[in-house]
């Protein structure tokens, strides 16, 4: 069904990468985790990510959870989302 929905938003999760893989357009808010390394591998018309760079070790995410890492300070905000929703959109309307 993502392959006919306008647009799938959510976090960085595994639906979300079924969403991109069956050909829906996402956004994917990432949180600490890079998603140099973990977005949905499709092109850019198809899914884009909201992020902001955090320091975390080496390994990613996968070394555990930023213990300094604060969703209100260091998250993506709503205008950000946002303008990547635009630009999703109004891609699908060319």
């Amino acid at each position: 069904m993502a392959a006919i929905a306008a647009l799938y938003i959510g976090n960085d999760n595994g639906v979300g990468h079924l969403a991109a893989a069956s050909g829906g357009k996402v956004l994917m808010i990432f949180g600490p985790s890079d998603p140099r390394r973990y977005a949905p591998f499709v092109p850019e018309d198809r899914a884009q990510v909201a992020w902001r760079p955090f320091a975390v070790l080496e390994r990613g995410v996968s070394a555990g959870s930023p213990i300094n890492f604060d969703w209100e300070r260091d998250g993506v905000t709503v205008d950000e989302a946002w303008l990547r929703t635009a630009s999703l959109i109004s891609r699908s309307v060319e």
